[in-house]
């Protein structure tokens, strides 16, 4: 077993801990294989845009706000084009609480006002 990534004092108790079963005969650690499949519903809407919109689009749509179940998405010109996939990973990934996405342009020329 490589214990290298570790942090050194996780090592040490490791090693002390294995030392003292070794005169005992008995395997304290044990390591297990295993395939660990990560899906959609375990990904933010982040790193899913980031993977289906084109690399080319700099900023990636993924913070909204939200009065009850609809999301208020605001989109620059760049993403209109996947506006309908931006809304339905936002519905996907916030499924609990989402239902519906509406967006609101921002053009390149505009400038966002603040309260």
């Amino acid at each position: 077993m490589d214990l290298s990534e570790l942090p050194q004092e996780q090592r040490d108790f490791i090693y002390a801990k294995t030392q003292e079963e070794q005169s005992k005969d008995v395997e304290l650690f044990t390591c297990i294989p295993h395939n660990v499949h990560v899906g959609y519903e375990n990904l933010t809407s982040d790193e899913v845009l980031r993977k289906l919109l084109p690399e080319e689009i700099r900023e990636i749509p993924s913070s909204f706000e939200q009065v009850g179940h609809i999301a208020h998405l605001n989109l620059r010109d760049e993403v209109l084009p996947y506006k309908s996939l931006i809304g339905q990973v936002i519905i996907d990934v916030c499924f609990y609480s989402v239902l519906t996405s509406v967006e609101k342009p921002i053009s390149e020329n505009s400038r966002e006002q603040t309260a």
